[in-house]
């Protein structure tokens, strides 16, 4: 009998440890932007919606891009897609400072779809999450 209670008790311990330890990953902020995201943004640019002056929820893709905060080749817009936020003397070293998996509301400044295959975001005004 004692050696039962002994083996429930570490199980119940191994199990509460396992719970403890986590397993859970990283929440993302919650965040409002009028896009979710660069591929919800250019979508509505190509159906002829203008994006200038709305605001887009970005993730970085890479670390210290010079401002450039995302990029995909994406086949739901048939093109690539740029956002880059534009520094200067101001901002350059924060800029340059976000790191992959950071979260970044940029506001659209303007946008150049090149040949309607590449799609250039750019934003003056940002805020990290």
């Amino acid at each position: 009998m004692k050696k039962r209670k002994t083996l429930i008790v570490l199980s119940l311990l191994l199990i509460l440890f396992a719970c403890a330890c986590g397993g859970g990953k990283a929440k993302e902020p919650e965040v409002t932007a009028d896009y979710e995201s660069p591929r919800d943004a250019i979508l509505a640019h190509k159906a002829g919606t203008d994006i200038t002056g709305k605001t887009i929820k970005v993730k970085v893709y890479q670390d210290d891009a010079g401002g450039i905060v995302y990029y995909a080749a994406d086949t739901k817009v048939n093109g690539n897609v740029y956002v880059t936020i534009i520094t200067d003397d101001s901002n350059r070293d924060e800029v340059c400072a976000l790191k992959k998996g950071d979260v970044v509301v940029v506001k659209v400044d303007s946008i150049d779809d090149h040949l309607k295959y590449s799609f250039y975001v750019y934003a003056k005004e940002y805020k990290k999450y």
